[in-house]
């Protein structure tokens, strides 16, 4: 994605709650309603979910187009900073 002439807002991470020694990982799900959707895109997405969940010092932020998609999402995510150990 071209962002063009974008600064981020050097706040936005402790707003989020992610620490310095923390990756922010942004994830836009595949366009699975449109006209050029390929499956093999929901497969990959799914697997970059589980690899962002595993990662010990990554925060993933996933931005669903549709309320929709977001639902069929959520049992893909593990939320370890609110679980129980």
């Amino acid at each position: 994605m071209y962002l063009g002439d974008f600064k981020p807002d050097p706040l936005i991470l402790a707003v989020l709650g992610v620490r310095k020694d923390e990756v922010l990982a942004v994830i836009r799900p595949p366009a699975t309603a449109a006209h050029y959707h390929n499956p093999l895109s929901e497969e990959i997405t799914r697997a970059l979910y589980d690899r962002v969940s595993a990662a010990a010092n990554v925060v993933g932020v996933i931005t669903p187009r549709t309320a929709a998609q977001a639902a069929a999402i959520e049992p893909f995510l593990k939320d370890r900073r609110n679980s129980a150990s």
